[in-house]
């Protein structure tokens, strides 16, 4: 609370801080909304100790995850963070994120194919997330296929207004 006090008073300097709510249990996304907020402050632990509260409270909650998996990574245990990543994904196979921070960790341990598997299935899910296509192009070319990455890449930057994965 006193760091979050502390960068309330320097950004927001004329309003006092917020008291918290007394009497009001914190629900899931309470405890979930809170570890993002500590981890964008690079208070990775306490997130994740926010996190569990949330997966607590309600173990399906595939935000929870995810959201876990970055701040392990950020933490230094990708195998924790990979763990995350495939819960996140087996509750809700739509989070093209998690797919995505699950390719990088492959990628870091040389499992070129899955890691490939992993960006083409974020891409397909979030065609405008653009680090999936530049990190699938980069993979491709580091394997030696350099004319289907400059293919992939070409079409990630064809300015046709039609073509929906146009992101650079």
């Amino acid at each position: 609370r006193q760091a979050l006090a502390e960068i309330w008073n320097r950004e927001i300097p004329d309003e006092p801080l917020p008291k918290v709510p007394q009497g009001k249990a914190l629900e899931v996304e309470d405890y979930s909304n809170k570890g993002v907020s500590l981890a964008a402050l690079g208070l990775h632990k306490q997130a994740i100790g926010e996190y569990k509260k949330a997966i607590a409270l309600k173990p399906d909650h595939a935000p929870a995850f995810l959201n876990a998996g970055v701040s392990l990574a950020s933490l230094n245990k990708p195998k924790d963070a990979a763990k995350a990543y495939i819960k996140a994904v087996k509750i809700d196979p739509s989070l093209g994120e998690a797919y995505y921070n699950y390719g990088l960790i492959l990628k870091s341990w040389n499992r070129l194919e899955e890691a490939e598997k992993a960006f083409r299935k974020a891409m397909h899910l979030k065609s405008e997330m653009t680090a999936a296509w530049e990190n699938l192009g980069i993979l491709l070319s580091e394997s030696g296929r350099q004319e289907e990455a400059f293919a992939l890449l070409e079409e990630a930057v064809n300015p046709d207004a039609y073509n929906p994965r146009h992101h650079y």
